[in-house]
């Protein structure tokens, strides 16, 4: 059994998964926010908004987290979506690239292998800015382009 919780860790529970989103409003002025977040076992951090391009992103190191999968803007500045994983994880990173547009939908995705579960994590932004029916539109697709019978999926 896979217990889920957004706040707080069961520590009763050895096998509970935490996620953990946040949506963070510029990364870099917030390294002792994730420093702290990787000291209470969460398993995943889910980020928007961390206003880095890619290469930044890719540089950023957290004790015992993997970056798993992002997405960057490349036209416009800042936003973006990105997703931590434990490094004793295993996960594949689900291409979203179909799925993503700057300030409609930026979304990125993990397929994690847990407990004999397959779970998929989905971390997804608009800006205030973005097409909402656009955003409905990909959000549906991308639903269900990756849901099936056999795996969870956490958005």
């Amino acid at each position: 059994m896979i217990s889920l919780t957004k706040t707080g860790i069961d520590k009763q529970n050895k096998n509970t998964f935490t996620v953990f989103h946040q949506n963070i409003c510029g990364l870099l002025n917030k390294k002792e926010l994730l420093k702290s977040l990787t000291r209470n076992s969460l398993q995943i951090i889910g980020i928007t908004e961390p206003h880095l391009t890619d290469e930044e992103l890719e540089s950023i190191t957290l004790h015992s987290y993997t970056l798993g999968a992002q997405f960057c803007r490349r036209t416009h500045k800042c936003e973006g979506a990105c997703v931590f994983i434990q490094n004793n994880m295993h996960c594949t990173n689900i291409n979203m690239e179909r799925y993503s547009n700057e300030k409609d939908t930026e979304i990125c995705a993990v397929k994690l292998h847990i407990l004999s579960r397959t779970i998929i994590i989905i971390t997804v932004y608009r800006s205030p800015t973005g097409n909402i029916a656009y955003f409905l539109n990909n959000l549906e697709a991308t639903l269900n382009h990756t849901y099936n019978n056999s795996v969870d999926i956490i958005s």
